[in-house]
């Protein structure tokens, strides 16, 4: 038998429901504890967001029996996607996060390259996406008193690491920190499990329990000395206080979050000025345009890079192939020869090298400009104001030439 936490009369008023009866008096009346003028009293509400329940083939735009869904989602995809975004999505059955929201995006903005959506229908959803953005305060859940302290079991077992690995954090091994912080992160997550606090983290709605949780309740741990050009190792958290011999190094990050913000986005702008200046020439050939080059990008295609492999041709063989939503999660996980840029022969970047994207939303003759490199100095300098927080990465020439 299907699931079900709400009875069956509930359940089909909630299926009877039409995209415009979807107010924010509805979710006041049937979505949040609410005050009653007329009775004087606070009344719960009828229903909650993870209130269960099945939907059959045909309910709800979707095509299939569900057997399991909640009101949150039911509610998202009846005031959001019904009506613009069917054909696209279907009915969307995973738990929205930070991360999901973008794979929704990706879908949605690849259906509107590919003309399954209008320009019109795009624009409804961003509206139909700010409004139920709007109520937030109605839905979220919020910090919790076991999210906002240390867990004794896991300063117990920093202090442990701390003491087995006392010579390297003197010397100021960063590396030797960051995987202390990574097991007590670990830990501490295991510890929350289950708190609704956890929820504001793992959504990624707001916070980022590597950076504010880590800060605030484990350790501050590698902060990078601008005089000494070597890393200091701080044990504390904030909750605990900034131990004495501690407090330059925290000046320093003040510094450090502040410039980049206040005056380093001029580097980004600059930048750009200094790539446009010298590449102001390179521009795009006519659509359909191939120099034949027999040069190749050999590459690995994963999740990460899949999107800017979108609409790009490898080549197989003998042939070109160009890659779409119809063929390239065949290739994930493997190695393709992809045509780049940076093999072009042609006087000026010829279509098959770079890729279908520009053409398919009417741009001609395109100067390639290199904003993007810009703006992400700019993005980094202004993150850097919240989190000056170390990560360790492995970075290939492969991942960034594309």
């Amino acid at each position: 038998m299907p699931h079900s936490d709400i009875s069956e009369k509930d359940r089909l008023f909630l299926i009877g429901l039409k995209q415009e009866d979807i107010t924010r008096k509805f979710i006041e009346d049937n979505l949040v504890s609410h005050y009653n003028r007329e009775t004087k009293r606070v009344e719960e509400p009828r229903f909650s967001w993870q209130d269960e329940f099945y939907l059959k083939p045909g309910e709800c735009h979707n095509k299939s029996a569900i057997a399991k869904t909640n009101v949150g989602l039911f509610i998202v995809n009846k005031f959001i996607f019904e009506g613009i975004l069917d054909d696209v999505l279907g009915y969307w059955n995973e738990t929205i996060t930070d991360g999901v929201l973008g794979d929704i995006e990706d879908k949605i903005h690849k259906a509107l390259l590919d003309d399954k959506i209008s320009v019109d229908d795009y624009a409804e959803y961003q509206n139909r996406l700010q409004w139920i953005l709007a109520i937030h305060t109605m839905v979220c859940g919020s910090f919790t008193p076991k999210t906002l302290s240390p867990s004794k079991k896991v300063i117990a077992l920093r202090d442990k690491l701390f003491k087995e690995n006392a010579e390297a954090l003197e010397k100021g091994d960063a590396v030797t920190a960051l995987k202390i912080e990574k097991e007590l992160l670990a830990a501490a997550h295991k510890e929350l499990d289950g708190d609704p606090g956890m929820e504001l983290f793992d959504s990624g709605a707001r916070g980022n329990f590597n950076n504010n949780y880590k800060c605030i309740n484990i350790m501050k741990g590698p902060i990078f000395d601008m005089i000494s050009g070597k890393y200091k190792i701080a044990k504390n958290c904030f909750n605990e206080g900034i131990d004495r011999k501690d407090i330059p190094e925290f000046g320093s990050t003040v510094t450090m979050g502040a410039y980049p913000k206040a005056v380093g986005t001029a580097v980004g702008g600059y930048t750009v000025k200094r790539f446009n200046a010298a590449f102001q020439n390179v521009v795009l050939d006519k659509k359909g345009s191939d120099c034949h080059s027999h040069g190749t990008l050999d590459i690995v295609l994963t999740k990460g890079n899949r999107e800017d492999c979108m609409y790009r041709y490898i080549v197989e063989g003998k042939k070109l192939v160009r890659l779409d939503d119809h063929n390239i999660d065949k290739y994930m996980g493997k190695m393709i020869k992809l045509r780049s840029p940076l093999y072009c022969t042609g006087e000026n970047i010829c279509n098959v090298c770079y890729g279908d994207k520009p053409y398919m939303v009417g741009l001609k003759n395109v100067g390639l400009t290199f904003s993007k490199i810009g703006s992400n100095f700019v993005n980094l300098g202004m993150k850097s104001f919240h989190d000056t927080s170390m990560k360790l990465e492995k970075i290939k020439p492969e991942d960034v030439l594309l």
